[in-house]
C-alpha cells in the first residue's frame, strides 16, 4: 500500500526511460532555430514594453505564444511544426475628430457650425512698416 504522506508518486517499476525534458526538446527543435526565434521575440517584446510603459506612464502588457503541432504516422515518425507569436503592447494614439456631412462623408469642419462671414477690411490704415523704423515713438523701457 502506498504511503499517504508521499507528495510525489513513486517511480515506475519498469525500465522505461523518463520523459525527455521539454527544455531539451525545445533546444533541439528545428536545430535550435525555435529557441533562437523565441528568444529574439522575447527581447523585442521587452524593448516594446519598456518603450510603451515610458510613453504611456503606466503598466502595459504583451505576450509570447509558442505553438507546437505534432503529427505521427503509423511508423512512429513524428513531425513537429512550431510557431512563435508575439503580441506587442497596445500603442496609445490620439483621436482625430471628424464630422459627417449630409452624404455620410467624413469632413474636417462641422457642417452644422455657422461660418463667420469674413471680409476684407482694407489694410491701408497704417500700412506696413519696419520694426526698426524710427516713428517718433518712445524707446522701450526696461522693467
Amino acid at each position: 500500500m502506498p504511503d499517504p504522506n508521499l507528495t510525489t508518486p513513486p517511480a515506475p517499476a519498469t525500465d522505461e526511460a523518463a520523459p525527455r525534458s521539454f527544455l531539451v526538446f525545445l533546444r533541439s527543435l528545428a536545430d535550435g532555430q525555435a529557441e533562437g526565434e523565441a528568444s529574439y521575440e522575447m527581447a523585442e517584446l521587452l524593448k516594446r514594453l519598456h518603450e510603451e510603459s515610458r510613453t504611456q506612464v503606466r503598466q502595459v502588457t504583451g505576450s509570447i505564444t509558442l505553438e507546437l503541432g505534432f503529427a505521427c504516422d503509423e511508423t512512429g515518425t513524428v513531425k513537429v511544426i512550431y510557431g512563435v507569436k508575439r503580441k506587442d503592447p497596445k500603442r496609445r494614439t490620439e483621436p482625430s475628430h471628424f464630422w459627417m456631412d449630409k452624404k455620410s462623408r467624413l469632413v474636417t469642419e462641422n457642417p452644422r457650425q455657422q461660418k463667420l462671414p469674413l471680409r476684407d477690411v482694407g489694410g491701408a490704415r497704417g500700412g506696413a512698416r519696419d520694426a526698426d523704423e524710427d516713428d517718433n515713438r518712445s524707446a522701450p523701457r526696461e522693467v
